[in-house]
């Protein structure tokens, strides 16, 4: 894994989303490890997903980890990256929600 297994963002939906149905209408490989517990691969980045609240059919907020990024990521450019892909996955789910924005913290 990369070094930038240490940043992590949390984010909250105005409503509630299913996010398995979310990620399946969206064609993004995921494995739910358990009902608050995600690993998804989006854009060849591997992502934690975690919700200590909501369980993840159901999430209004939670926490999203890179665990691994891109393989031809620049080491100078970990954090910037692993924000960036953080961003781009949040924009493409919100999309798919019919138009909710989440709140990035």
């Amino acid at each position: 894994m990369d070094d930038c297994s240490d940043l992590t963002q949390r984010y909250t939906f105005p409503a509630p989303i299913d996010l398995f149905a979310t990620l399946e209408s969206c064609n993004i490989q995921y494995l739910d490890i358990n009902e608050t517990r995600a690993l998804v691969i989006f854009r060849t980045a591997i992502l934690n997903i975690e919700s200590s609240e909501d369980e993840l059919t159901d999430l209004q907020s939670g926490e999203i980890t890179v665990y691994e990024l891109p393989r031809n990521t620049a080491a100078k450019e970990l954090e910037r990256e692993a924000s960036a892909v953080i961003e781009q996955f949040l924009d493409q789910v919100t999309a798919a929600t019919e138009g909710t924005t989440s709140s990035r913290e």
